[in-house]
């Protein structure tokens, strides 16, 4: 069954509404008699009515399209009733699969979601509903929209950077004292560097600023922010990497300690503060 993708802006809708399931046997009784009751005095009181085009909508799912649901029959309106015993249901914007249906409006219709609950929809079981384009009963045109999940955009951690003061004195740590490979010279505004396959970035504070259009606050001393971890091979390189750090002169937060679930650990921090961890979950040739 062909479908397009179409997104929709919110829209008001009032009428009247009952309980029901699909896997009831009175289901067909319950929205024919909404139907009924709905051209039987109620289409015609509605006031604000947007268009001629009536709405069959399905909401307020307590699950899937075997769980109970809200059916309303119901007109699209330009606003609220200020008075009147209505339903009015929004029906949210976003994005819906909308299928083109023609034939007998009952009939057709029913085929239509028999069809439709067999498909692999992403649906999001928020709001669907059908809009009947005229009033013809034996060769109707109608749409039924069909509610889709968002589609959120796919991300992926590539790496992380930090926003520097001094841009020299911290190129001068993480490429001496802690070995990364950095090329770009001590007086570069931004340094941009892929280790073991996540990129590590060191950007000037001023020309983030810049580039931003607006100040930001910063953490001044040892800062508790983030973390930068770094893994070595076993216990004993986390002690090496301690004390050749320590005297190179990184600043000491944490000496080396095997801890409960098994990583020894240690901690440093460079020149502005931020936190760098030196770990292995391997023990090697002799326990700490």
């Amino acid at each position: 069954m062909e479908y397009e993708i179409v997104t929709l802006n919110e829209k008001i809708a009032v009428g009247i509404s009952a309980r029901t399931n699909n896997t009831h046997p009175d289901m067909p009784a319950v929205i024919g008699g909404l139907w009924r009751s709905f051209y039987g005095g109620v289409y015609d009181a509605i006031p604000c009515k947007a268009n001629k085009k009536a709405l069959g909508i399905y909401t307020e799912y307590a699950g899937n399209e075997k769980a109970d649901y809200t059916a309303i029959a119901a007109c699209e309106t330009t606003e609220g009733p200020k008075e009147g015993d209505y339903a009015v249901c929004r029906i949210p914007a976003g994005r819906y699969a909308r299928f083109v249906v023609r034939g007998h409006m009952v009939q057709a219709v029913a085929a239509a979601w028999q069809e439709i609950w067999q498909m692999d929809l992403p649906r999001s079981f928020q709001c669907d509903f059908e809009e009947y384009q005229d009033d013809s009963m034996n060769n109707g045109k109608i749409h039924i929209y069909v509610g889709l999940k968002e589609e959120k955009v796919k991300m992926k951690l590539e790496g992380f950077g930090i926003f520097v003061k001094d841009m020299a004195a911290m190129i001068r740590f993480y490429r001496d004292v802690l070995g990364f490979e950095i090329k770009e010279a001590e007086d570069t505004k931004n340094v941009y560097l892929e280790k073991d396959g996540t990129l590590f970035l060191l950007f000037g504070r001023e020309d983030f600023e810049n580039m931003a259009g607006k100040k930001f606050g910063y953490a001044s001393g040892d800062s508790g922010h983030f973390e930068i971890a770094l893994g070595v091979e076993d216990y004993a390189a986390v002690d090496k990497a301690y004390e050749e750090i320590v005297a190179k002169g990184g600043k000491a937060i944490m000496e080396p300690t095997t801890e409960p679930w098994g990583q020894r650990t240690c901690y440093v921090g460079d020149p502005e503060g931020n936190l760098v961890e030196i770990g292995s979950f391997n023990p090697g040739s002799a326990e700490m």
